[in-house]
């Protein structure tokens, strides 16, 4: 058994690599590998808030120009930060050096009686001149040549949280990029899964949407059991793990935290020479500001951030239906439907936008 620290084992806000569970039955990291294969349209990743969305690109998309939807407040923005990342120059410089040189030789003799002889100097005049020649070219300019006809991938998490003016540019920047090979991913909240199609109508299907479904408790309980496996610890009958699931709001970010503080109640903070029983807090009340004690204004917060805002009726009255061809169908399973499904993408954009 390898030796692993806790902080190895239980990640939180990180990517983790002995408790990550790619959740095989729902497929969807097969799904975004054949989106990467395929590309020609940008795919929209949504998923509530601390359900594994970055987790999951960044395992699949390693290669990928990351980039955060909560530092791009401008078009220039983007492509400044594309430009950095890819180590791109915006400003060239070249030097031309010329040199003239003349090179005068004198040579005599020297005879006096029996003594002879030869003398010669040389003298040597040089010129020269350097020219320097530079051109600046703008980020956008630089960016978008780089990644032109590339296999290049950009992933904007947290789309949702640029502004929608500058979503508009950015889509209209990178549209034509796409359909020449450039992978593109949106992360974002599901109620913003097709801000990409709200801000720009011609974007319509153009966009493939993956669904990060929430996180059922047999998923959550297969962290504890890889992390408690790693770290040479017993869980009698898997009841921790379960509770701990449980009161994880599907969050596989909640388990993590909920996992690694358990094992440090229990004084573990790397694998065990020998198998170590856990024992439970002797107080679950004080555990967690996420259990079930927790006052309700607290738990309600978390949950608005889960799931997203509630659709009112004035939501609805504002919105058009899209009416659907032959050609573009939209089937969203529901969680137990991908479960049997090999695919459960989307790509006929969104069933409502703004009027």
């Amino acid at each position: 058994m390898d030796h692993v620290s806790l902080t190895e084992v239980f990640v939180v806000g990180r990517l983790p690599h002995v408790t990550y569970n790619p959740r095989e039955d729902l497929g969807l990291e097969r799904q975004l590998r054949e989106y990467l294969g395929d590309r020609g349209t940008i795919l929209s990743v949504s998923g509530p808030t601390k359900t594994g969305k970055t987790t999951l690109l960044r395992s699949v998309a390693r290669d990928a120009v990351w980039l955060s939807g909560g530092v791009i407040e401008s078009t220039n923005d983007l492509w400044s930060q594309v430009a950095e990342k890819l180590g791109l120059w915006t400003e060239v410089g070249s030097t031309v050096a010329n040199s003239e040189g003349e090179s005068r030789t004198k040579e005599g003799g020297l005879s006096a009686g029996l003594a002879s002889g030869r003398y010669g100097a040389t003298s040597t005049t040089e010129s020269g001149r350097e020219d320097a020649l530079g051109r600046t070219t703008s980020p956008l300019v630089a960016a978008r040549s780089a990644l032109s006809g590339s296999l290049h991938i950009i992933v904007i998490d947290d789309f949702h949280y640029v502004d929608p003016a500058v979503q508009l540019g950015i889509v209209r920047g990178l549209k034509d990029l796409v359909f020449d090979g450039l992978g593109v991913v949106f992360a974002s909240v599901p109620h913003r899964a097709y801000d990409a199609v709200r801000v720009e109508k011609e974007m319509t299907g153009r966009v493939t949407h993956l669904n990060i479904e929430p996180w059922e408790e047999a998923d959550l309980v297969e962290i504890a059991r890889r992390g408690f496996t790693a770290l040479n610890v017993e869980d009698a009958g898997g009841e921790l793990a379960q509770r701990l699931a449980r009161e994880s709001f599907a969050s596989p970010h909640l388990m993590q935290d909920f996992c690694r503080r358990l094992c440090r109640l229990n004084r573990i903070e790397e694998t065990q020479v020998s198998p170590t029983a856990l024992t439970p807090p002797d107080d679950w009340s004080a555990f967690s500001v996420l259990l079930p004690s927790t006052p309700r204004r607290l738990r309600s917060t978390y949950w608005l951030k889960v799931h997203g805002p509630e659709r009112t009726a004035s939501d609805v009255r504002s919105r058009t239906v899209v009416k659907l061809t032959s050609t573009a169908q939209c089937w969203r399973p529901s969680l137990t439907q991908a479960r049997r499904s090999p695919s459960g993408m989307s790509n006929c954009g969104p069933q409502y936008v703004p009027s």
